[in-house]
């Protein structure tokens, strides 16, 4: 049997910390968002790797990388492209991401051109690299129904996109 959990739920202070705690309560797969569990961490190629590179040795494999961002934005979208990389390296199949930081409320269609270019480049990206990209539908987020998902997975016309 293969159990998994949200890496940032489990207290550590390095990556190893994360590993043994993990085995010690017979976990093997993770949900890693890296900014949720190493709150100090600076991102680079070479920390996620360093990170991948512990992860591997301790048998910990990491089905979903989560990388909170706002896609409506383009530093957010910017650092979402950046992290497919991060979710590659990781051998995470999945890299996840909901429509908004924080609650919206007023009109989705003043959103919804942005969501879908995102999610397009999103998912261009995603193809080049083999990983797919998860949206997290959420109440209070743009993109807050199952109709809504349905209308941005047909806009984006890619299966990467889940």
């Amino acid at each position: 049997m293969i159990l998994g959990t949200r890496a940032h739920d489990i207290q550590a202070d390095s990556a190893l910390d994360l590993c043994r705690k993990l085995k010690s309560i017979g976990m093997d797969t993770i949900r890693f968002a890296p900014h949720k569990s190493f709150p100090d961490l600076v991102y680079s190629e070479q920390a996620i790797r360093e990170i991948a590179g512990i992860f591997h040795e301790n048998g910990i494999h990491t089905t979903v990388y989560g990388a909170y961002i706002d896609p409506c934005t383009p530093e957010g979208v910017e650092r979402f492209l950046e992290q497919i990389k991060y979710a590659a390296i990781l051998n995470a199949g999945m890299i996840a991401t909901e429509t908004a930081l924080k609650a919206e409320s007023g009109d989705v269609s003043a959103k919804y051109g942005l969501l879908a270019d995102a999610f397009r480049s999103f998912a261009d990206k995603a193809e080049q690299l083999g990983v797919d990209v998860a949206v997290e539908m959420v109440s209070i987020h743009p993109i807050a129904t199952p109709e809504l998902m349905l209308e941005l997975l047909r806009a984006v016309g890619s299966e990467r996109l889940r």
